[in-house]
């Protein structure tokens, strides 16, 4: 069943020219991956840094870093020669079989990278990584695809239904010409545009569908200086299937509906947004739920993160834990719960302190105080477990 389901996907991207030029498309997010991971970030010192940011479902993340900065360097290269080689195999219908096992092994060492830090969590990976999956293996890939780009932006709309975005103030950088009373009326339409007039790429009048497209493309083009080149130039991949999609497929090769499949793909892609909402408290201060979904700045978090050391001379020292991470998660009380772990696995712990209490205090930037959203005392002999699926009770909600 599964090798028929294989040579189904792979043969409705051989039949279709549409599909083999969005492959190479798809190809290039991740060309771009490699450059902005090569020159905007320092992945080299990040996956061999002594002190890793695990993700929550895999705390233990620690032990099993092997790569020297060589090593790094090294698979950054293969990452790049291994996309060339896919985007390039794509071009050729004959090719096609081997471009998708090309592609498949890819992603595949792409994911593998992403789960060596928390640090590496981005909008941009969640977004392509989906559109990459469901261009993979889900049927109906033409209409598929169109309909969960739009979903990324349905769902990232209503994220930001939130006081801070609709004023301006989540925003951690100036936006190009609209300053001052302009910056919550171009919040407001952002989420207009995102919410409601996204779905007018699936017009049947021409002149809706450009104008649609035409709104999405200039507002990647003021995020730029927002977010940086790496989020609009990947979404301008994502996009080309719209305009692409004009083109008629071969007599007998219609494109397919998307079936249970797609329709299940599109159920827990929904789903996973709305898991932050069944949390308690403040996601945008707990962080608790928003691992499942769309990655977006809704709220702009100020915060401190201290731990109360319990020297063993009997005094008490506050030790500062909080550094310039990323804006999105420089708050998160992830960051902090695995500071905290890695302090307690420190040579420090019994010879210069006993034990401390981790603290973290949050505010939106809107608000004028800190609240407490993490309070755990004696944090190594607690030892708290973080549950991905469930409210922690150890991070505070009142």
């Amino acid at each position: 069943m599964f090798a028929k389901a294989l040579r189904a996907t792979i043969e409705e991207i051989r039949n279709d020219p549409v599909l083999r030029i969005y492959g190479f498309c798809l190809a290039v997010t991740h060309i771009l991956t490699f450059l902005f991971w090569r020159g905007g970030y320092d992945l080299v010192s990040l996956l061999t840094a002594p002190e890793p940011m695990c993700w929550p479902f895999w705390a233990d993340c620690f032990r099993y870093r092997f790569l020297s900065p060589d090593g790094v360097y090294w698979l950054l290269r293969g990452y790049l020669f291994l996309s060339l080689i896919a985007g390039g195999l794509f071009t050729r219908k004959k090719w096609v079989a081997a471009a998708w096992w090309m592609f498949l092994a890819v992603n595949l060492l792409k994911l593998a990278v992403v789960l060596q830090d928390f640090q590496l969590r981005l909008n941009q990976h969640y977004m392509a990584g989906l559109a990459c999956l469901a261009f993979l293996f889900v049927p109906g890939k033409r209409r598929f695809l169109k309909i969960l780009i739009a979903f990324f932006y349905f769902w990232a709309g209503v994220l930001k239904l939130d006081p801070e975005w609709l004023s301006g103030a989540a925003l951690y950088r100036p936006v190009w010409f609209f300053t001052g009373r302009w910056l919550p009326v171009i919040c407001t339409y952002v989420v207009v545009l995102e919410i409601v007039f996204v779905w007018g790429l699936f017009s049947r009048r021409r002149w809706i569908f450009w104008t649609t497209l035409a709104q999405l493309l200039v507002f990647h083009v003021f995020s730029w200086p927002v977010v940086g080149y790496f989020y609009p130039t990947l979404m301008f991949c994502l996009l080309t299937i719209y305009p692409m999609d004009f083109v008629r497929p071969a007599a007998g090769t219609e494109p397919k509906r998307f079936g249970r499949l797609g329709y299940a793909f599109l159920g827990v892609f929904s789903l996973a947004q709305l898991v932050p909402y069944a949390m308690p408290g403040d996601s945008a201060l707990t962080g608790e739920g928003r691992i499942f979904g769309v990655h977006m700045f809704d709220a702009l978090v100020q915060c401190e993160a201290y731990a109360l050391l319990k020297e063993t001379a009997g005094t008490e020292r506050k030790l500062n834990l909080h550094r310039n991470w990323a804006a999105r998660i420089h708050c998160d009380p992830v960051v902090y719960w695995n500071r905290a772990r890695a302090l307690c696995r420190s040579e420090g712990r019994g010879t210069v302190f006993k034990d401390f209490d981790l603290i973290l205090n949050a505010r939106r930037s809107t608000e004028t105080e800190l609240k407490p959203v993490l309070a755990v005392e004696n944090f190594c002999a607690t030892d708290p477990a973080y549950r991905v699926w469930r409210h922690n009770e150890w991070i505070r909600t009142d």
